[in-house]
């Protein structure tokens, strides 16, 4: 025991000894080269500037800027440099959309930052951290760099960055639908922030907290207190973000007008803003809303642009933009085109899925010879600390000698682990990585589905009101004429034909109302279910049973949803009153919370469901239910009734892709 203790003291007093030879040898190392650090921290400033003038309008031009920083900081072994490099390259990786190479860079800044100790580098790529694992739909590692990043720049009083780390916390909230959180930190930090941009931006995130809450007049106010703030320093670049916003709300609506007229107005604004990337994007969205809007041409036109600037800058979703070319030339029945830019769209998503497996190898690659060169830098470093020390050695070159053999133990056990621990990290990246790529190709498709189905759908209402105005005009006014004809020779026998004439007519019409699109907006949402269940019970004779709850909330309910659900409703009375032989049917409608639940049931003869069944009406309300990203449960069986249970989110959104 004796021994052991001697042997601790002895270590103890060697780490004292040695760890006061390398601060003096430091400090000597640091006078020396003051004046190269100092010409490299200008050059690093400088290529830092321009940095952040192109970050926003010219990401690729940023992106030369940050190699640069790096490339002149590893020559000459600046390590606040190198950290920085790596933090503009993960931000510039960022603004060119590609989240792993960004989620490098910025994980290997963190790390620089962390062995300087210098923590508002640390606050930054924790701070980017946060918002690359937001984009690539990781709310909890997000919500982590965060949380971490909020602490520290309180800890160090970081006032600048503390407002924009509190607004991305909101942010979270607001991918989470936690709508009263976000708005409690967007409000939060919106005292704190410092100009009139800033501000501006968290006033239109504020407002889209707002519209997604479904408070569409308190959105507004905050989105014009946005653009004001923009107008008041003249800065219409500025103006993008809450026009943006408004452009969503208007859509929501399904007010394409207004829709199309904030669009323009960002187009005026975002040609002076320079961004390719960001233009051939709206460009397409315009394209997207004359689309619905039934505008094809004008459309062809916007898609046409929107693919000219995708290919200069090699846009990674240029394939969905001649999937948008294909969807217009088809509403103008030019399907020859409509198929060239279809077998285009193919071509080009698979070539992306090519490229993509590719890109994973070269940055494989990179990060290989990325961490080739971090060894080499280390070693230079530790050499020019080496060089320091020796001119202290006389007084300690027994302590420097015993010292050196210690460090390079424990360099040689920290550069084992360190380099394990990054084998192990870069697996679960291309694990991860891979996992992530299958998510998205899996949300495309389906993306793609539901484009389908709303075609599908569109071209049914379309089709609903050419009969409808067919039956109204043609038969309707026929059967019209030829009682008025009839009426004239009042005898006996035509009395019988001119009464049956007389209710053949009305179900004519009857008919051709329900046939007509629902007026949502006119009537509310109970009432007009109401009287299309009395008419149907009228002419079909079936007795009908109709609960709701509560009634406010379902009128209230957003008009693409009202439309789609009167027609399930349609739909599945059709399949009643043809299959089930009954003349019991019961319907309730209840609302809880965001979701609608439709249920319909009815006493009949039942059906097999082991049996496929092929009909066109059940396959529209399994489509319709697809569009609105419900459920639908069907429970049935051969003599004991159906039941048809439909859950449906209440809360939708517009994406800015078809």
């Amino acid at each position: 025991m004796h021994r052991i203790i001697s042997f601790l003291l002895l270590i103890l007093t060697l780490l004292f000894v040695s760890e006061w030879s390398i601060g003096y040898a430091q400090n000597l190392s640091k006078a020396v080269m003051t004046n190269q650090e100092l010409l490299l921290a200008k050059k690093v400033d400088s290529l830092f500037r321009e940095f952040d003038k192109a970050i926003n309008s010219t990401p690729h031009q940023a992106m030369e800027y940050a190699k640069k920083v790096l490339d002149i900081s590893e020559t000459g072994g600046y390590g606040a440099g190198i950290a920085n490099g790596n933090l503009m390259l993960g931000r510039a990786y960022f603004g060119l959309s590609n989240l792993d190479q960004a989620y490098n860079y910025l994980t290997r800044s963190l790390l620089l930052f962390q062995d300087q100790n210098y923590r508002q580098g640390i606050v930054l790529s924790h701070k980017w951290l946060g918002t690359v694992n937001r984009h690539k739909n990781n709310s909890e590692g997000a919500l982590k760099h965060y949380l971490r990043a909020s602490e520290l720049a309180e800890d160090i009083k970081f006032d600048s960055e503390i407002p924009k780390i509190t607004q991305n916390i909101a942010a979270i909230f607001l991918d989470q639908k936690q709508y009263d959180k976000a708005i409690e930190y967007f409000q939060k930090s919106l005292p704190e922030i410092q100009g009139e941009y800033g501000q501006s931006v968290c006033l239109a995130n504020l407002g889209l907290a707002y519209l997604r809450k479904g408070k569409k007049d308190k959105a507004m106010e905050c989105f014009q207190q946005s653009i004001d703030l923009c107008r008041s320093k003249n800065d219409e670049v500025c103006e993008l973000l809450p026009l943006g916003h408004i452009v969503t709300l208007y859509t929501n609506l399904g007010n394409y007008d207004k829709a199309l007229e904030y669009s323009l107005a960002m187009l005026e604004r975002q040609e002076q803003a320079g961004s390719i990337l960001e233009l051939l994007e709206l460009k397409n969205s315009i394209g997207l809303i004359y689309l619905d809007m039934g505008k094809f041409q004008s459309a062809v036109d916007f898609f046409d642009q929107s693919r000219d600037l995708a290919e200069q800058i090699r846009y990674r979703n240029l394939a969905y933009i001649h999937a948008n070319i294909s969807l217009a030339y088809e509403g103008q029945k030019k399907y020859d085109l409509a198929l060239k830019h279809h077998w285009t769209f193919q071509d080009l998503k698979d070539s992306l899925f090519n490229a993509e497996k590719d890109r994973k190898i070269d940055e494989l690659l990179t990060k290989f010879d990325t961490e080739k060169k971090e060894q080499e830098i280390v070693i230079l470093q530790k050499e020019k600390e080496l060089q320091g020390a020796e001119l202290a050695k006389q007084a300690y070159e027994r302590n420097v000698a015993v010292l050196g053999s210690i460090l390079a133990l424990v360099i040689a056990a920290i550069f084992g682990f360190v380099y394990q621990q990054k084998i192990r990290a870069s697996q679960q990246l291309v694990i991860i990585s891979n996992l992530i790529n299958e998510q998205k190709t899996m949300e495309l498709v389906r993306e793609n589905e539901i484009r389908a189905i709303n075609a599908n759908i569109d071209g049914q209402e379309k089709e609903r009101t050419r009969i409808a105005r067919d039956l109204h005009d043609g038969i309707a006014g026929n059967l019209a004429s030829i009682k008025l004809n009839l009426s004239k020779k009042r005898t006996p026998p035509l009395q019988t034909i001119i009464k049956d004439l007389d209710e053949t007519y009305h179900e004519v019409r009857i008919i051709s109302h329900h046939l007509m699109p629902p007026k949502v907006e006119e009537t509310p949402f109970i009432d007009l279910i109401s009287h299309y269940l009395y008419d149907i019970g009228e002419m079909c004779n079936l007795e009908l049973k109709l609960d709701y709850y509560p009634k406010e909330g379902i009128d209230k309910l957003p008009n693409e949803v009202k439309v789609e659900v009167y027609r399930i409703i349609q739909e599945l009375m059709s399949n009643i009153v043809k299959h089930s032989q009954t003349k019991n049917v019961g319907i309730s409608l209840t609302q809880i919370e965001s979701n609608l639940n439709l249920i319909v049931e009815d006493s009949g003869v039942g059906f097999n469901q082991s049996k496929k069944t092929d009909g066109i009406g059940i396959k529209n309300i399994f489509d319709r239910v697809n569009k609105l990203k419900g459920q639908i449960h069907i429970d049935t069986a051969p003599n004991q009734g159906t039941t048809v249970n439909i859950d449906i989110p209440t809360q939708t959104e517009a994406t800015i892709f078809a």
